[in-house]
């Protein structure tokens, strides 16, 4: 083949490679098929296939997609924001916002699609406060707090952070059951008390006889009240619950 030929039809097929594999790239690091987007390193990168590891078995377990955004500033961002700049494509979705504010870690709880009504308002402050997330997110241990996170976001996600009825039921029962004899036995004491008999023995030295009794109508009161047989009807209009949002933070 002329070499004039051949050059610039490799120069071509290089080209188109190198096309090809940097769409590649740009396709697998798009905001939705990242796990951590840390837009200012604040996540030690030799962390991150472990931080990797643990959201994809969070994953896997419980069917939604957990995803961590981490940035420093004092910017308001949410999972509105992070669906807008590409994660639009993550239907199901539980976002851990870490932000660096002035020295100080905060964290915010999102989710998006079913894992917002899979996790309840008081399994969000379980999740949240659990002292694995809090203390090592607060003192700036990312990582441990990251993990820690997606293995109780997890279970709530699962329903398995509830705790089993059998458990809540039965002390409450017994706490009422007690509570019920004490009050019984209060009352059975006190009207046992009145039926002793009186200290002084009035009818020794006292009596009365009720020869006479008559009834005297005095007055008369007649009130009237107006009835409006016009009727009104009203109602209440209710809104449907949102894709999802900002359930709370620390």
């Amino acid at each position: 083949m002329n070499k004039k030929i051949l050059v610039p039809l490799l120069m071509i097929t290089l080209v188109y490679i190198f096309t090809i594999f940097s769409f590649g790239y740009y396709s697998y690091n798009t905001i939705e098929n990242k796990m951590i987007y840390d837009e200012d390193d604040l996540i030690p990168e030799y962390y991150e296939a472990e931080i990797s590891s643990a959201l994809l078995a969070a994953e896997a377990e419980s069917g939604v997609s957990f995803r961590v955004y981490a940035y420093e500033g004092y910017e308001y961002y949410d999972i509105h924001d992070f669906r807008a700049e590409g994660g639009y494509a993550i239907s199901d979705l539980v976002l851990l916002v870490i932000q660096k504010e002035g020295g100080a870690y905060y964290y915010f709880l999102d989710t998006y699609g079913t894992a917002d009504s899979a996790i309840t308002d008081n399994e969000v402050d379980r999740i949240l406060d659990t002292p694995a997330v809090y203390d090592n997110i607060k003192s700036g241990n990312l990582p441990e707090g990251i993990i820690a996170f997606a293995s109780v976001a997890k279970k709530a996600v699962s329903g398995a952070l509830r705790p089993p009825f059998m458990s809540v039921f039965l002390p409450c029962l017994c706490i009422a059951f007690v509570a019920a004899a004490i009050s019984a036995l209060c009352v059975v004491l006190f009207y046992r008390r009145k039926l002793h008999s009186e200290s002084y023995p009035l009818s020794r030295y006292a009596s009365l006889s009720l020869n006479l009794s008559r009834d005297t109508f005095l007055t008369k009161s007649v009130t009237r009240v107006r009835v409006n047989s016009s009727s009104s009807s009203g109602g209440r209009s209710g809104g449907g619950g949102g894709g999802g949002g900002r359930r709370g933070g620390r």
